[in-house]
Order: structure tokens, then sequence, then C-alpha cells
């Protein structure tokens, strides 16, 4: 039988990773400005590397993803 988490419901989008050209960082800028783009019409973010980028990013900028995460979504 599955378990049921009553706050998991709604619209939780995978975010894609942005990454700047030149150095191949990860763009918190850019990834800050998708957050607050989608965060009045969904009900959650799943982030660090949902779109294919995981097993490229370090253990450090996934954890950094899932913080700016936290940080733009008030907690």
């Amino acid at each position: 039988m599955p378990i049921k988490l009553p706050w998991l419901k709604g619209v939780f989008p995978a975010l894609v990773t942005p990454f700047m050209k030149q150095t191949e960082e990860v763009d918190e800028e850019a990834y800050r400005r998708l957050i607050r783009f989608c965060l009045p019409h969904v009900d959650g973010l799943v982030t660090s590397g949902t779109t294919g980028e995981f097993p490229y990013l370090t253990r450090e900028e996934q954890r950094r993803l899932v913080v700016i995460g936290v940080e733009e979504a008030g907690g």
C-alpha cells in the first residue's frame, strides 16, 4: 500500500539547472530568477539536476541548488 503524504500534492516542477556558457558553472542568479518565476504557480520545487544534469554536478553544487531553492521559497 502506498504511503500518502498530505503535504505532497499539487504541482512540483523539475527545475532545469542553468549553467554559464563560458565557465560551465551553475548560474545561480538565473536559477533564482527561474524559481521566482515558478513559485506563484506551483506547490513545490524539485531541485538538483532532475532533468539529466545530475551526474555532472558535484555534491557541493547539488547542495547549493537545494539551499537556493529553500531560500527563494522562504523555507
